[in-house]
């Protein structure tokens, strides 16, 4: 098991999980459990593909493999939609997060979904599992939340938990994105922006630095057009104009998906674990 959380440690957790229960209460106070096997989830999935979300989705799916027989960690899962759609296909995974309200609901939707998903609530600097448990394990959109010193505490954390030769696929906002800080100012200027501190991430690689050679490190970017989602910030945040003008962006670039493997929005880091990586924790 990890040691135990310092001073800072603590403080940042407390002021994170704050942060992000206030916005998963608000997120979950109303929301229905849908079909995520019904044809209008499939429908909207399928001509929204340009955006953040399915990217994501599908650069995690790719980069895990497969998963039959695998046991997955999501660190920093919210309400699960990565690794509830990714459970279709196989595989057990423990969701795993910071705020009880997310857990809570991602539970409602596991059941209704059948799926073998099992909540943990905790910090992600001190996961509260043994050495070598898990198979995969993956976040979206977590890391960047932190500085790169807690950044690498968390990838420490995440490789200490996976086995040896095991995959661990991190997805970070890009620094070379150039909607989101724009975005990002304006809703920080209007009061719209919820998400307390955020980061730009150059190369996760980088920052890991030497301690962390003896993993095999891949890194790329991807989401040129899924970028310019974040304009939204620039709409009312509520209302019909609101919903048409999403419907509207996904129609105008449907057809422009394969420009997503351009440098954007996400940098996807991918690391393999050794037995020499193993050797960090000993």
């Amino acid at each position: 098991m990890a040691d135990e959380p310092n001073l800072n440690e603590k403080e940042l957790t407390q002021a994170s999980a704050l942060i992000w229960e206030r916005y998963w209460n608000d997120f979950s106070a109303n929301r229905t459990i849908s079909d995520p096997k019904s044809f209008s989830t499939r429908l909207k999935r399928f001509f929204s593909r340009s955006g953040g979300v399915e990217l994501a989705y599908r650069i995690i799916k790719q980069e895990l493999g497969s998963l039959n027989g695998k046991l997955i960690l999501e660190a920093g899962c919210g309400v699960a939609d990565n690794s509830l759609r990714l459970a279709e296909s196989g595989g057990e995974f423990i969701l795993f997060d910071t705020s009880i309200s997310a857990l809570k609901f991602a539970r409602r939707r596991s059941e209704a979904q059948g799926a073998d998903a099992f909540p943990v609530q905790g910090s992600i600097f001190h996961l509260p599992f043994k050495e070598y448990v898990f198979d995969r394990a993956f976040n979206v959109g977590v890391l960047d939340h932190f500085t790169p010193e807690y950044r690498k505490l968390s990838v420490r954390e995440m490789l200490r938990v996976v086995d040896n030769k095991s995959k661990l696929v991190i997805v970070t906002n890009d620094a070379r994105s150039i909607i989101h800080p724009i975005a990002m100012k304006h809703a920080k200027k209007k009061g719209t922006w919820r998400f307390g501190f955020k980061d730009a991430v150059s190369s996760l690689k980088d920052e890991l630095g030497e301690d962390f050679d003896s993993a095999f490190i891949k890194e790329y970017s991807r989401g040129f057009i899924s970028q310019f989602e974040f304009l939204h910030y620039f709409l009312p945040q509520k209302g019909i104009f609101r919903s048409i003008a999403f419907k509207i962006y996904y129609l105008l670039t449907f057809p422009l998906n394969l420009l997503n493997r351009i440098p954007g929005q996400y940098l996807v880091t991918v690391i393999e674990k050794s037995s020499e990586t193993s050797l960090l924790y000993d």
